[in-house]
């Protein structure tokens, strides 16, 4: 099927656009378990053949809630420690910016090296990153099945055509709840700040708003 549209198809140039961004957003049925069901790849492939000509930040968002990609990349239902007792998998984490985003230098406008005051390149992150960045791929799961061939057990093993959820409600949640890092040392945000972060009578800030919940 996709040998044919690649080849055939009218709309050349999205089809080989997409095929480069392949490339990159790569997945693959080795290390997925899923080798035999046409439907969840050619929907995972999709995602790039419709987000061919548009924009990185919705191609990465669904790629990352792709279920085909949390079962590649490990991430599906990865806990966080509070919930576990263990780290979080890093797996994605990584590779989500070692290859989908910023790699491994920095880099000038023109596509050159950043270097320190020693001449030696500029990483872009390093492990402690990685750890903070497990974080946030905790708590992601698939949604209900769908029903049918896509998703019994022993096929897809799940619903990998709809987008995944984050459950992060309720006492038993897997998901990490607490501040995160970003690259720049300042924050992710995530979920609510904590009460203690916020500066004295800030709910009298102007601007501010109060809603009922």
């Amino acid at each position: 099927i996709h040998w044919k549209l690649a080849m055939t198809a009218a709309d050349q140039l999205r089809q080989r656009a997409a095929h480069a961004l392949l490339q990159i957003y790569v997945m693959s049925f080795t290390g997925t378990d899923h080798n035999w069901n046409t439907e969840i790849f050619v929907n995972y492939y999709e995602i790039l053949v419709r987000n061919a000509f548009g924009n990185l930040r919705t191609i990465v968002k669904e790629v990352s809630y792709s279920g085909m990609m949390a079962s590649y990349l490990t991430f599906q239902n990865s806990e966080s420690l509070a919930a576990s007792g263990t780290l979080p998998d890093e797996n994605y984490a990584r590779e989500s910016m070692q290859l989908f985003s910023v790699g491994l230098i920095e880099l000038t406008e023109d596509g050159a090296y950043e270097r320190d005051e020693y001449g030696l390149p500029i990483e872009t992150y390093d492990t402690e990153d990685i750890g903070e960045f497990a974080k946030c791929w905790t708590g992601f799961a698939l949604q209900g099945a769908r029903g049918g061939n896509v998703d019994i057990e022993g096929h897809s093993r799940g619903n990998r055509i709809d987008p995944m959820q984050i459950r992060a409600n309720g006492e038993d949640t897997k998901r990490d709840l607490f501040p995160k890092t970003n690259l720049y040392g300042g924050h992710l945000g995530d979920a609510y700040p904590l009460c203690a972060d916020l500066p004295p009578r800030h709910f009298l800030a102007k601007g501010a708003r109060w809603t009922y919940r």
